[in-house]
């Protein structure tokens, strides 16, 4: 008489068997040049790498874990410190670029940079590397689950 686990075991076996004659592991993931609507049998779209690079996992970075975007604002603290001269002005040692200064001290006076306050455009950047668009595709050939890269 045969038991649940005699099937299980009979068919975990026939599984293996079949896996290794295969040329393609059932979840494995790969590129594909043409369009997505000529994606071959046995293949569909892999939606969790949609607008997505791969990054190699380690112990930061888990396999599944996403993140990353498309762009940044960046804010002022990101950006490198700077000012812009937009000119010089006739002012004595004392000046101020926001103060003003007295006739009188016109005789101490010299070309000075005049610069902006202005530190930041407001503008985002592109900050993706360069790329070429792919459509990624996993093999759903078997039935070992491929749910994690489906969603």
């Amino acid at each position: 008489m045969k038991t649940y686990e005699d099937t299980i075991n009979g068919t975990l076996q026939a599984r293996i068997a079949k896996l290794k004659k295969s040329k393609l592991i059932p979840g494995i993931i790969m590129t594909w040049q043409g369009a997505i609507n000529t994606i071959p049998a046995g293949w569909k779209l892999c939606q969790k790498l949609k607008v997505k690079l791969i990054l190699g996992a380690e112990a930061n970075f888990t396999v599944g874990v996403t993140g990353g975007a498309c762009t940044h604002q960046l804010n002022i603290s990101e950006m490198s410190a700077h000012k812009h001269q937009v000119g010089k002005v006739l002012a004595p040692d004392n000046y101020k670029s926001s103060g003003s200064f007295h006739p009188s001290d016109k005789e101490k006076s010299e070309f000075r940079p005049l610069n902006s306050e202005q530190i930041g455009g407001n503008q985002a950047f592109n900050n993706m590397p360069p790329y070429c668009a792919l459509a990624y595709s996993v093999s759903f050939r078997s039935k070992i689950s491929y749910n994690n890269f489906m969603k």
